[in-house]
């Protein structure tokens, strides 16, 4: 048999006091971090715009960019602008990028940059795009100066 307590009511307003108090000091912190971002936003200069140059620093990690240069994690992107996709000698892409008959005009070297997931469902590459819209541009320039073909 379970014991009855002589006072219920006395831990039962304890347990609820408690309670108000943390949903009290969550909100406190909630407001703060809102407060801390919105100074943080306003107080902090715009981002300098990329250069195309700058902006491949982050496909360097996967791709070369030279003619004749190794692949990479991806492949080398030397006179990738105007070909036909997944058309790079010796390196396997992903079947979804094979068989999409795509080639990298500007348009979709843009889509492309801007979700490669969205563009071809089972794609392999993994790139989170932080560029902005004229950055992807400042990059896909710098691509068709490094042995581009003319793509439109």
């Amino acid at each position: 048999m379970k014991p009855t307590r002589i006072y219920p009511h006395r831990t039962n307003a304890r347990r609820d006091r408690r309670a108000g108090l943390g949903a009290s000091l969550l909100t406190a912190v909630a407001i703060c971090l809102a407060l801390a971002s919105q100074a943080a936003e306003e107080s902090s200069p715009a981002r300098a715009r990329l250069s195309g140059e700058q902006a491949f620093a982050a496909c360097a990690a996967c791709h070369s960019l030279a003619d004749g240069a190794v692949h990479k994690v991806g492949p080398n992107l030397w006179g990738v602008y105007g070909r036909a996709a997944a058309q790079a000698e010796d390196y396997a892409y992903s079947p979804a990028l094979a068989a999409a008959g795509l080639t990298w005009t500007r348009e979709n070297l843009f889509a492309w940059i801007a979700g490669s997931e969205a563009m071809v469902p089972g794609s392999w590459m993994l790139f989170q795009n932080n560029l902005q819209p004229d950055e992807v541009m400042s990059l896909i320039d710098y691509l068709a100066a490094h042995g581009g073909t003319g793509g439109q």
